[in-house]
């Protein structure tokens, strides 16, 4: 049984949360130790960082469901990928510890969609790529 809090009820609540947790500007300090990663040349602030995987890790299985359904694969390489985009996020950023772990829940559950519109508008952007170089009937010899 999968438990799955339907977007009715969800929005409002994070939306409260969003705005209630508020962003910190990139340049203040944020309290929290900075680990510095030579071999890329960033600071991560390591409490952020660890709530930003931590808040995709634990919504996840209690996101709805999109659409179709995806397989272990396809599900991990979903959670993957909204990490890596709140990893850099918070490197960017440097957003407070509560805020980060709100945006983390929030895009956990919406983060599918969010990649199907990306789908959609890549699937047609390629579709009017390939009508342009499509030979239309006829042939100019």
């Amino acid at each position: 049984m999968r438990l799955a809090i339907p977007p009715a009820l969800f929005m409002p609540v994070w939306s409260s949360a969003a705005v209630a947790a508020g962003v910190h500007d990139a340049q203040a300090p944020t309290g929290q130790a900075i680990v510095h990663v030579a071999m890329l040349g960033i600071d991560v602030p390591v409490v952020s960082a660890i709530l930003a995987v931590l808040g995709v890790v634990l919504a996840r299985p209690i996101a709805p469901k999109g659409p179709v359904p995806l397989n272990v694969w396809q599900t991990a390489c979903v959670t993957a990928l909204t990490a890596l985009l709140l990893l850099a996020w918070v490197v960017e950023r440097r957003p407070g510890i509560l805020f980060t772990f709100v945006m983390a829940i929030g895009l956990s559950f919406s983060i599918l969609s969010v990649l199907e519109v990306i789908g959609e508008q890549a699937r047609a952007f390629f579709g009017r790529v390939a009508a342009v170089f499509t030979i239309k009937g006829g042939s100019d010899v």
